[in-house]
């Protein structure tokens, strides 16, 4: 992934709250979504975003036949 200029992190212990901070992170310069199927990336999210000027969503991954949700977090 490196090689194709995408950013590559890597988490020593659960992931999780990695993903959620880089998108906290990400959401001080620009809106940003979060895409994940795991219910603690949307607590987690809650819990850790400060007041912030640009809009972070989750986006739970989609399954099969389901119909598509985004919340804003904010």
């Amino acid at each position: 992934m490196k090689s194709t200029g995408s950013k590559v992190f890597t988490a020593k212990a659960d992931a999780d709250l990695l993903l959620v901070n880089k998108a906290i992170e990400a959401a001080e310069t620009r809106n940003t979504v979060l895409v994940g199927d795991d219910t603690d990336l949307l607590v987690l999210l809650l819990h850790h975003l400060l007041p912030i000027e640009n809009k972070i969503y989750f986006a739970p991954q989609s399954k099969k036949n389901a119909k598509g949700r985004v919340w804003d977090i904010k």
